[in-house]
């Protein structure tokens, strides 16, 4: 019997519905822009020009993975995945992440979790080098169920001589190289389909997979990486960064387009880099499409890097004294029109 092909629409989320609905609201956002505004195309954080210093801005949450948290009693990991979110996204932007906000939202306060996850969020800051100024906490009780938590994060970046704004759609040509830097697992996105798809399959999260020990349910509880170290390193010892990518929402194929220009393609080979296996364990029992993959989840790679081919053995090399690999996963081609293709 053929199993049943899921969509992340399947799950409740409408891609294309939300970038349409962001369309429609793209005038009322730019009628506020003034001098202070930088344009940004790439658009991981949104970037101002106060007292003629560049900022970068970005905020984001943990989404439903959340739920999967609290489930597994790994909410200190939800503080992690919630600082990843948005650091991850300064970085890619160019910037050096210096300030991080919560906002921890609960029907009725349970102290023991709300510590956990704000102590994910402290350990998470000191690794990222990032000052953790504080934040809301908000009780209320009726608009959240009884144990239900929402955490979102505030971040703010400044660009210094190594950390230097980038803009990928003047600087990526034709014959640049594409470094993809691993992921620890799913990270925060696409979780309502990962749901989905453990609700049609009926797996029990609370049981470990064949040849496994942990519970599926940690594994996919995994935390987003977080790529500050990655970042510093990089720009404190390579020249000539063209661009990062930040595998989040949109996986793997929409966040390199977003970065790419118009008049090229990004080629990504899967068979140079490999996945966490719980990635690859569920993917392949999952029924979905490989595009569908490659549009939802990171498939493996967390951040990307765009060099040009003479500076690739020195970025490798560079990212190999790191704790977690990095591969060439592919290249810029040209007479292209803006579109990533992953090649079998």
């Amino acid at each position: 019997m053929e199993r049943k092909k899921i969509t992340y629409k399947d799950s409740g989320v409408n891609i294309e519905k939300a970038e349409d609905s962001l369309r429609k609201i793209k005038s009322l956002v730019s009628a506020t822009h003034d001098k202070r505004y930088v344009p940004n195309k790439a658009g991981y954080s949104g970037i101002v020009k106060i007292s003629d210093r560049n900022l970068a801005l970005s905020c984001d949450g943990v989404g439903t993975k959340t739920l999967l948290h609290l489930e597994m009693g790994t909410e200190n990991w939800a503080g992690q995945d919630c600082v990843g979110m948005v650091l991850n996204d300064i970085c890619a932007s160019g910037a050096k992440p210096d300030v991080f906000l919560d906002y921890y939202a609960t029907g009725n306060l349970d102290t023991e979790v709300f510590y956990k996850v704000i102590k994910g969020i402290a350990d998470s800051c000191s690794i990222s080098e990032t000052v953790l100024l504080g934040g809301e906490t908000a009780e209320m009780p009726g608009f959240y169920e009884k144990g239900e938590i929402d955490i979102v994060g505030f971040g703010l970046g400044s660009f210094t001589d190594k950390h230097k704004l980038l803009d990928p759609h003047k600087q990526i040509e034709a014959g640049d190289i594409v470094i993809g830097v691993s992921s620890s697992g799913f990270h925060s996105n696409g979780f309502s389909l990962v749901r989905k798809i453990i609700e049609e399959m009926q797996i029990d999260i609370k049981q470990p997979r064949k040849g496994s020990s942990v519970p599926i349910g940690v594994q996919l509880s995994e935390p987003t990486r977080l790529y500050w170290p990655l970042v510093k390193k990089v720009c404190d010892s390579v020249d000539g960064i063209k661009g990062f990518s930040h595998i989040t929402g949109g996986g793997m194929i929409r966040n390199f387009e977003r970065i790419i220009p118009e008049n090229v393609n990004c080629l990504i080979k899967p068979s140079s880099f490999s996945r966490p296996t719980i990635v690859d364990w569920l993917v392949s029992r999952s029924g979905i499409t490989d595009e569908e993959a490659y549009k939802t989840f990171n498939m493996g790679i967390g951040f990307g890097i765009i060099i040009s081919k003479e500076k690739e053995e020195e970025c490798l090399k560079c990212l190999s004294e790191l704790p977690y690999p990095s591969w060439k996963i592919g290249e810029i081609s040209n007479n292209g029109s803006g579109k990533v293709i992953i090649e079998n």
